[in-house]
């Protein structure tokens, strides 16, 4: 340690360098720390020349080490010579873990246990050279042999024994990959499992999510492990990856209620960070964004915790993830739990159910049964755009049941039939008195008797025109026929 000319204290160190590395920070080898800022020097060819740093004072560079978690040290505050420090003991002890050399300095001797992160203290004789290194372990009160000295270090880097009966506590399991009702979890150990089965990659993106376990390929990006368990899915942003590529993870559709979430755990490490995204799309299939974080995040899971109330409804989830502008933008996700939250049908089918289609009953079935118009049958085969089927827009939003919702009208006028079913009113345009009691719109009811079978009618029958319909046609005729005279007759006087 010494001060360069006026200006601040410059540490030495042996360190092969070459042109170009002043402003690199120099880290111990011991300690893993940055201690200074490389300023010059380098090593002659007898490696015997030292090398010279500052004290770590630049703030970018300060601030570079803290974003990034690499550890370091103040040496305005922090004396980083304090462990070459020794003081002599007035007694002996012997150490189950030591090791002897001959023909040693006593300085030798000390810079041999400063070099080890475990070293606690040396054995010393002047007159035979004999230097013991004493390692962390367990002590016992010794006599002193001839001349020997017991020198101690002030401070150490370490102070447990290696015998110590360590206790820790074990890692809680990751979360279930199974469905409840009301909440679908998935850790992703198993995409075979209930919660897991219910997120697929689409179709329709530039790339798709991955299962991995462990760290990912490219290095300075994604998590060294899974958040819980030991699988996770994340998106690989190396090549044939470019920048603005969309990964789009989505869970079927669900019944969303008005306290429901989607709770999970993400890791967004790297410099190259694009954002990940948690998108809604309702059930006119219109894409909201209800949750967004973007750039590096560090090596760190976080925790997200979603609110999906404003969304009730029938609704799908997706994770969106964006890649950034190189390869250092691994983005993952673990441990999701969808949970539905309340409001939803209590009569309707359960959580994550799929509903099937309901049978549409004969034509010709007996009176009192409720039968749907051929425009009403239409409405219930619709595709999956607005406007939705009968049965899609029942189970999503129960509009029949909820006279304020602004679709209330026109499901009413278009699917009287499946409103009926699902209110429990009579059917319409029938008897009360021979309506039977309605089952909820998502059950098929069976017939109660075996269809009819109605004879086909006679095709009509195609007759002559009458006489007075011949003699409207003559008379259009002489019209159409004066018309085209008369038409021929001005063109010429105009040609004239």
């Amino acid at each position: 340690m010494a001060k360069w000319g006026s200006g601040s204290d410059r540490v030495s160190y042996y360190c092969d360098t070459q042109g170009g590395n002043s402003g690199s920070p120099v880290f111990s080898a011991r300690t893993g720390y940055a201690f200074a800022i490389h300023s010059h020097g380098g090593c002659s060819g007898n490696k015997n020349s030292k090398n010279w740093g500052g004290l770590l004072e630049n703030p970018g560079n300060v601030a570079a080490f803290n974003k990034y978690g690499i550890p370091y040290v103040n040496r305005q505050t922090t004396n980083i010579f304090k462990y070459e420090a020794f003081q002599k003991e007035s007694s002996c002890f012997d150490h189950a873990g030591s090791v002897t050399l001959k023909q040693k300095t006593l300085d030798e001797c000390k810079k041999l246990c400063v070099n080890s992160l475990t070293c606690v203290s040396i054995g010393y004789s002047p007159s035979t050279k004999k230097c013991e290194v004493n390692y962390r372990s367990k002590m016992t009160s010794a006599t002193c042999d001839g001349d020997e000295e017991n020198w101690k270090r002030k401070d150490t880097l370490t102070t447990q024994l290696s015998d110590a009966i360590i206790v820790t506590t074990p890692p809680p399991p990751p979360p279930a990959s199974a469905c409840t009702p009301g909440t679908c979890t998935c850790g992703f150990e198993s995409m075979g499992t209930t919660g897991c089965k219910k997120w697929k990659n689409v179709a329709s993106d530039n790339f798709d999510w991955s299962r991995k376990s462990g760290k990912t390929p490219s290095s300075s990006t994604g998590p060294e492990k899974a958040k819980g368990g030991a699988y996770y899915m994340y998106i690989e942003t190396s090549a044939p990856r470019k920048s603005g590529d969309k990964a789009v993870l989505r869970s079927d559709p669900v019944i969303m209620g008005a306290s429901g979430e989607v709770e999970f755990y993400y890791n967004m490490y790297g410099s190259n960070i694009a954002s990940l995204e948690v998108q809604v799309i309702d059930a006119t299939g219109t894409s909201h964004s209800a949750w967004k974080e973007s750039g590096n995040k560090g090596k760190a899971w976080h925790h997200a915790q979603v609110s999906l109330g404003s969304y009730a409804g029938n609704i799908e989830v997706q994770f969106v993830g964006l890649r950034g502008s190189s390869w250092k933008g691994d983005i993952a996700i673990d441990d999701i739990t969808l949970t539905s939250g309340g409001g939803s049908p209590t009569t309707g089918p359960p959580f994550w159910t799929t509903v099937p289609p309901t049978t549409a009953p004969p034509t010709t079935a007996p009176p009192g049964t409720c039968v749907p118009s051929d425009a009403e049958k239409k409405w219930r085969m619709w595709p999956h755009s607005w406007p939705k089927s009968c049965d899609e827009m029942q189970k999503g939003w129960q509009v029949c049941t909820k006279p304020n919702d602004p679709n209330h009208g026109i499901v009413m006028k278009n699917c009287p039939v499946t409103c009926a079913l699902a209110r429990g009113d009579p059917c319409p345009n029938q008897p009360t008195t021979t309506s039977p009691t309605s089952p909820p719109f998502w059950t098929t009811v069976p017939p109660t008797a075996p269809p009819t079978t109605v004879p086909p009618t006679a095709p009509p029958t195609t007759m002559p025109p009458t006489v007075d319909l011949k003699k409207k046609i003559d008379v259009l005729e002489k019209k159409i026929a004066e018309v085209l005279k008369l038409v021929k007759s001005l063109a010429s006087s105009g040609l004239n």
